[in-house]
């Protein structure tokens, strides 16, 4: 069994516990989550994937969506990986032709990547997971997925990603976006969209280690993790064309490429 950190049970709370006193459904519509790598969002993905979709009332699409297969097909296997090996779930499901369908409400789960893209035009999807956004050249998946979502109750479409080098793609503009949510000095309000950016703020330094955790959640709360980045740090301090990655992957910073 899988035991989630508080951090992650901050998440589901969040995303699953709060719900609108004049129709019940749930409050958020939209959620961007932004982390540090290897901070189990796969992981946590595929658990919430698996529990909105056997769960749910309705009869649930969920799509999985990366820029490539791959991407996808990492939450997917997670979700599938998770299913399997779960006692409560046993001959609830079953997988054919590359997607899982749940018996009780005949739900789907199923991967979508550029390639498929069109798979999830028109299917009403209720759940759909924007994987590692920050690699997605364009907009179309996002944009194909939220369309189709008007006629649901309670939808949920889900970015989540770590910071990226190029700030032309659609998921910096998201950032932005997002970013002006969380300013209480800016007049942006959107209350059906949870933002939750891990990050270190401006001015911090790389070097303090009670900064890491800022950007790395889950990370930097164990020996390992935080060795690991420690590791990463030296490397990227001895060798500058490293730093870049660095701070996007392990701190968590857009850094434009062309600086």
């Amino acid at each position: 069994p899988i035991e989630l950190t508080n951090f992650q049970l901050f998440l589901a709370a969040n995303l699953l516990g709060f719900k609108k006193k004049e129709n019940g459904a749930r409050r958020f519509r939209k959620a961007y989550i932004q982390l540090a790598r290897k901070n189990a969002k796969s992981q946590f993905l595929a658990i919430l994937s698996a529990f909105i979709t056997f769960f749910g009332d309705e009869k649930q699409r969920a799509f999985i969506a990366g820029w490539n297969k791959d991407q996808s097909d990492e939450v997917y296997t997670a979700v599938k990986e998770g299913i399997a090996n779960s006692e409560l779930l046993a001959g609830k499901w079953r997988e054919s032709y590359g997607k899982i369908e749940v018996f009780r409400n005949n739900s789907v789960i199923v991967p979508l990547s550029r390639e498929t893209r069109k798979t999830g035009d028109g299917k009403n999807p209720s759940l759909a997971v924007i994987e590692e956004y920050h690699v997605h050249e364009t907009s179309e998946i996002y944009d194909i997925l939220d369309s189709g979502m008007v006629a649901r109750k309670e939808p949920l479409l889900i970015v989540i990603t770590t910071a990226g080098f190029n700030l032309e793609r659609p998921c910096y503009k998201e950032y932005e976006y997002v970013s002006r949510i969380l300013d209480p000095n800016d007049d942006v309000e959107n209350d059906d969209y949870f933002v939750m950016i891990c990050e270190l703020d401006e001015g911090d330094d790389i070097k303090d280690e009670s900064n890491w955790i800022k950007a790395n959640p889950i990370v930097a709360t164990y020996p390992e993790g935080l060795t690991s980045i420690r590791s990463a740090l030296k490397i990227a301090l001895e060798m500058p064309d490293k730093m870049r990655s660095f701070l996007t992957k392990t701190m968590n910073i857009w850094v434009d490429k062309k600086d």
